[in-house]
């Protein structure tokens, strides 16, 4: 379970990537959140799990935008 929570968050995480440093390092960035997608959602119903295990997404875009660190208490 917890590596299929892993996975999603590295998705999660993977998918809103900045494409680069600014060209001028001097220049602020403009952090800009994307509006909420379903892409989480369709995911989860396409995944084979075990009868009475149950999947739900706890972070996405908007909750999750811009991540700077992740704790993981194992």
């Amino acid at each position: 379970m917890r590596l299929l929570a892993i996975a999603i968050v590295t998705c999660l995480i993977a998918s809103t990537a900045d494409s680069g440093p600014a060209t001028n390092p001097s220049t602020r960035y403009e952090f800009k959140v994307v509006p909420a997608s379903n892409d989480g959602e369709l995911a989860i119903k396409k995944f084979q799990v075990a009868p009475g295990v149950k999947v739900s997404l706890f972070a996405a875009e908007p909750m999750l935008a811009n991540p700077v660190a992740i704790f993981w208490n194992i």
